[in-house]
């Protein structure tokens, strides 16, 4: 990436209109845009990985298959951010998530989130 966008908000996977817009324009500090994980990754990621070491159960192939669900991450604005905290989904998947969605916790927020077309970082 160019030094201008070397950063990471600029490496997710999705990205709110509202978020985008800031960034194009280069709006953005540590204020403004969030990179949030989309499936909190303390309690889909790390602890279930935890739990498998635990019980001798953990392998690459178990690793690879959570991360390839799991990691998933998207720029907000900070008010979506504190969108979400209000909701209790900040940190939170939805009580009803189907364990699929990667997209749960937005849609209840009303937060639409598109993929993050990065073409704007390389225009010279």
């Amino acid at each position: 990436m160019p030094t201008k966008y070397n950063d990471w908000r600029f490496s997710s996977d999705y990205v709110s209109e509202r978020a985008q817009e800031h960034s194009k324009e280069g709006k953005w500090d540590s204020n403004t845009l969030q990179y949030d994980h989309m499936i909190p990754k303390t309690e889909y990621i790390r602890k279930i990985c935890e739990d498998a070491a635990k019980n001798g159960t953990i392998t690459t192939d178990y690793i690879f298959d959570i991360l390839m669900r799991n990691l998933w991450v998207t720029t907000i604005h900070d008010d979506e951010n504190k969108l979400l905290g209000k909701l209790g989904l900040r940190n939170k998947m939805p009580k009803d998530w189907d364990g699929a969605n990667i997209f749960a916790r937005y849609e209840k927020a009303g937060i639409e989130l598109m993929e993050h077309d990065k073409g704007y970082i390389y225009v010279v």
